[in-house]
């Protein structure tokens, strides 16, 4: 209960984030006339992204698999630190890429970021209670 929890506040949290440049913060910087970003550190911040949500995909191997006559309480004793290192990267891969795309307002990036969410969400507690 508490990963599902933990799990559901780190994606929210970032589709908040989303909706707030989204909707806020990205027309204000249009209507202000800030420059973006130039495209060299765009791109950094882009691969750092995608490095982000790799390396979440790799930390899945850590968490360990439930045995049939687990409870799902006594899994997530064990499991639910290796699942928080494997979260915390899809997580800051999309916050990563959804500032760049704050700073340099380019489609590319929040693309970039909507993978790394995708991933994140991909890694539900649901799933790695199965695997």
């Amino acid at each position: 209960m508490v990963a599902r929890l933990i799990h559901g506040s780190l994606v929210m949290g970032c589709l908040a984030f989303a909706a707030v440049l989204f909707f806020i913060i990205v027309p204000q910087r249009a209507e202000q006339g800030i420059a973006p970003l130039p495209p060299v550190a765009t791109n950094v911040l882009m691969g750092v992204s995608l490095a982000a949500s790799a390396l979440a995909l790799l930390m899945r191997r850590r968490v360990p698999r439930r045995n049939t006559n687990e409870s799902a309480d006594l899994f997530w004793t064990a499991a639910l630190r290796p699942a928080l290192l494997s979260w915390s990267p899809a997580e800051a891969g999309g916050l990563i890429g959804l500032v760049a795309f704050m700073i340099a307002g380019s489609t590319y990036t929040l693309v970039v970021a909507g993978v790394a969410v995708v991933v994140l969400v991909s890694l539900y507690p649901g799933r790695l209670e199965r695997a």
